[in-house]
């Protein structure tokens, strides 16, 4: 039951049925059992493939009167403000825009429906920090309820005044904050670990391995990369090492450029400049050799037949590569 008010954060591991169980609230998922909304409930729902219905010959504002709002070009403007779309840029033809700046679009004509029940399924994604600040906001505002699926606990703990929790099939609900679950969930668990360890008698023996430190090898160095579409320049001289076993995160406001870096140094960009891996020069090779050398780009929404195992599509996409390289 979701009563008037509520902002909620559905949370649990992957493969629990989060997203599942937004769709079958929105209607888009079949299932067994019965749904009732409220007197005067006008719903809305935001998942990835919002970007995807989003119209790429419309400007933004344009894209915004389609929602029939309501909201004349002024009030619209005034929200698109909120997103970062400011004087001209609402101007800008959707088929232009990065996929962070398609996401606030769609996320924008969402708040500016008249829906009083908005469905949220990971509206973080393709945001940078700025504007997960601006969403947070514009949701903090928002009078109607709301229930969302978020692997951003920043966010969540922002936003959410009730926490549903998936656990073996069944929602443990929990009336407050993200930090007043988290704080009620670490309890529980050292309450159950010690329950535990007292029903435990078998002496428990910890091996210790001496630890040596392992000589880091330079696996990716770039030097003075510029990339390029068509003949616009989107890349200015760019350097930057990454170490044998390293981790780094890319961070950038939209449209900055991340994931056409990425995209440069597997060759699917014309690039200048020099890329070396493991020792070798990899620049302007074709992909499926860098590919060949342990290099994978995995894009955001890359697809795979949700009719199948995980080890069906794995075993799908062994053979498509096999194909490939004859």
């Amino acid at each position: 039951e979701i009563d008037r008010g509520d902002k909620i954060a559905l949370i649990g591991a992957n493969g629990k049925g989060k997203s599942t169980l937004l769709r079958i609230i929105a209607g888009t998922e079949a299932f067994e059992g019965e749904r009732e909304w409220g007197y005067n409930v006008m719903e809305s729902f935001y998942a990835q493939h919002q970007l995807e219905a989003l119209n790429l010959n419309n400007d933004i504002l344009e894209e915004m009167k389609d929602a029939r709002s309501g909201k004349n070009d002024l009030e619209l403007r005034a929200l698109l403000g909120s997103f970062l779309f400011s004087g001209d840029t609402v101007e800008k033809k959707i088929k232009v825009l990065s996929g962070g700046e398609k996401a606030r679009v769609a996320l924008a004509k969402v708040i500016a429906s008249k829906a009083n029940f908005l469905m949220l399924d990971e509206p973080t994604n393709h945001l940078d920090i700025h504007s997960v600040d601006l969403l947070v906001e514009a949701l903090n505002k928002y009078e109607g309820s709301l229930i969302l699926v978020s692997h951003d606990r920043y966010f969540i703990s922002r936003i959410a005044n009730k926490i549903w929790e998936i656990d073996e099939q069944q929602i443990r609900e929990f009336k407050g904050t993200y930090a007043e679950w988290e704080d009620w969930k670490e309890r529980k668990l050292k309450a159950e670990a010690a329950n535990k360890k007292n029903e435990t008698t078998a002496p428990v023996i910890e091996k210790s391995e001496p630890k040596t430190e392992k000589k880091q090898q330079q696996n990716l160095e770039v030097k003075g990369l510029k990339a390029f579409y068509g003949q616009t320049q989107v890349l200015f001289d760019l350097g930057f090492d990454i170490a044998e076993g390293g981790i780094t995160t890319l961070l950038g406001a939209n449209g900055a450029g991340k994931t056409t870096t990425l995209r440069a140094i597997c060759n699917m960009v014309r690039t200048e400049g020099s890329i070396r891996f493991a020792g070798q020069d990899i620049i302007g090779r074709p992909t499926e050799e860098i590919v060949r050398q342990r290099i994978a780009h995995v894009p955001e929404g890359r697809g795979t037949f949700t009719t199948l195992t995980v080890d069906e599509n794995l075993r799908i996409a062994a053979y498509t590569r096999r194909d490939k390289q004859g």
